[in-house]
């Protein structure tokens, strides 16, 4: 058991997407130039090859187009770049701010927490090396599709649709460290508010909008931004497959209008992660209420401050920041399916 232990702890986490991040953490300009440009290169490439193979719009041939597709249309490229260029930023963020609140807040009686946490650490770091098989999931959901006669990929070369099935598996990669990592950064947040107690070194009068907790506060909100973002991507994703296979008259037979009980189980993922994703929220807003309550405030101004919490303007635009360009491409979807009707 303890060789095992060892072996969880000592795994790099999100191995696969620690690689790329490399070139960002290496100071150096043409490396930082390749991390960025990288994935804009790729999609370009991919597109290029779609439409050099008449694969964006109808042919006599094409029954199902890009251009039809609006998962792999808009969603797929936006997880690509969203979660190439967020999720290890995401990550290191959570990790630092998470240990820098547990240390502000336990810093004579670390006993108590550090063994749950460390625990937390040894499961998330499990997960994370599950998160490598995912891949493996989105290849078989592509396999799955292929199946589908007059769709758009039959249609693209080898080389093309190899571009296509790194996208996807690879957007479902980055998919998956996001989501494991607002869970857990989320229990981890979780477990140590709930040994916040009277005698826990909280200022009232901190220089932040929140008692010392303002940087836990913004994961908590990009947390229940990219939540928000993912319950919407997925209500597309599921319209998109029952519009493929009505838009179709049941050429295209997609995995959701097939088996509507994949929605059952899918919702329900969602709302889990959701919960799980709120309750440190509601956690932290009774806690400053108490300290509302128990401390001597001085003034209106010094009230409104900490009551504001998760409303202000730092929040707000951590929030917009994961979620403004999914709301741009819903409009853009639902215009888009309207119009195909």
């Amino acid at each position: 058991m303890k060789k095992f232990l060892k072996f969880v702890d000592k795994r790099n986490n999100f191995i696969i997407m620690s690689f790329p991040y490399k070139l960002w953490e290496s100071q150096k300009l043409l490396q930082r130039y390749i991390y960025i440009l990288f994935p804009w290169i790729f999609l370009f490439s991919f597109y290029l090859t779609v439409f050099l193979n008449n694969a964006f719009i109808h042919s006599e041939t094409l029954v199902f187009a890009l251009l039809d597709d609006l998962t792999d249309l808009l969603m797929i490229p936006y997880i690509w770049i969203f979660g190439y260029y967020f999720s290890m930023w995401f990550y290191k963020k959570s990790d630092v701010e998470i240990l820098k609140i547990q240390n502000y807040l336990y810093k004579e009686r670390m006993d108590k927490i550090e063994h749950k946490i460390v625990i937390i650490n040894r499961v998330f770091k499990l997960t994370q090396l599950f998160a490598c098989f995912i891949p493996i999931s989105g290849f078989l959901f592509i396999d799955f599709a292929s199946k589908n006669n007059g769709i758009w990929y039959h249609q693209i070369t080898m080389f093309g649709y190899t571009l296509y099935i790194f996208l996807v598996c690879m957007s479902w990669y980055f998919c998956s460290c996001i989501v494991l990592t607002a869970i857990f950064s989320s229990i981890k947040i979780h477990t140590i508010l709930k040994y916040v107690e009277d005698k826990s070194p909280i200022n009232v009068y901190h220089n932040d909008n929140n008692c010392g907790f303002n940087e836990i506060s913004k994961i908590l909100v990009f947390n229940l931004g990219i939540a928000f973002y993912y319950v919407f991507a997925g209500g597309i994703i599921v319209f998109s497959d029952f519009n493929a296979y009505y838009a179709t008259n049941g050429v295209i037979k997609n995995a959701f209008a097939v088996n509507p009980w994949l929605i059952f189980i899918f919702a329900l993922m969602l709302i889990l992660y959701s919960t799980i994703v709120v309750i440190p929220i509601i956690e932290l807003r009774g806690i400053l209420k108490d300290i509302i309550i128990s401390a001597e405030i001085s003034s209106a101004e010094d009230k409104e401050r900490i009551t504001s919490f998760p409303i202000n303007i730092k929040t707000i635009r951590t929030f917009i920041s994961v979620w403004i360009i999914p709301l741009i491409m819903a409009v853009f979807a639902g215009v888009s399916a309207l119009s195909n009707k």
